[in-house]
């Protein structure tokens, strides 16, 4: 984002600035809102809503520069929208991974994840350049919007979480119980009623 504002609307040094401020501003601004949106609402929807709303406002700046109507006013604000969902996506990603994975596996899980994000942003810096130099600067960002577009179709292929159903306490027998740790349960025996509890024996002594 700061190398298309130096290439295609020669901007200053302050204006740069002010652009990388404004990619950060989200993460002081809403990250705390973000957790707690992503802990109340299903994550799967808040991570697909996040990669479309950064597909529809990237996808803008080429447009905009294939007719000559890029401004650095409509830079900012795309800067600030993405940057935003990238926050809200974040905080969803975060929380839908101990859905995904055994409590035992998620160090594991969350080391690899932390690999991933430093190999991409690695790769992604020396692909990102050679694809400015190739396309121009405007037109490397469609790049971006086309992994956008790919990410909400792989994530449907991931395991959905597993709902954990709690029964109350006044559901009788087995039925407390999963049918794989109850001996009793099978198809054609039906399961064991729970006994009834005995009932307290009467005082000899008159009250």
């Amino acid at each position: 984002m700061p190398y298309l504002a130096v290439v295609e609307l020669n901007a200053s040094p302050a204006e740069v600035a002010a652009l990388t401020f404004l990619t950060h501003l989200p993460s002081l601004l809403i990250a705390l809102h973000a957790g707690a949106l992503a802990d109340r609402h299903p994550k799967r929807p808040l991570m697909v809503g996040g990669d479309l709303v950064c597909l529809i406002v990237l996808l803008t700046l080429p447009l905009a520069a294939a007719v000559d109507r890029l401004t650095f006013a409509q830079l900012m604000a795309v800067a600030f929208v993405q940057a935003t969902a990238g926050v809200i996506h974040d905080a969803a990603a975060i929380a839908y991974l101990p859905t995904l994975l055994d409590r035992s596996l998620l160090q594991q899980g969350n080391s690899r994840i932390g690999g991933l994000f430093s190999l991409s942003a690695t790769a992604g810096s020396s692909l990102g350049a050679a694809l400015v130099s190739a396309l121009g600067a405007a037109r490397a960002v469609l790049a971006d919007v086309l992994s956008y577009a790919v990410a909400p179709g792989a994530r449907r292929g991931s395991a959905s979480p597993s709902r954990r159903r709690r029964l109350g306490p006044d559901v009788p027998g087995c039925a407390r119980r999963s049918r794989k740790a109850c001996g009793t349960c099978s198809r054609r025996r039906p399961c064991a009623p729970s006994p009834s509890p005995t009932p307290p024996r009467a005082s000899p002594w008159p009250c």
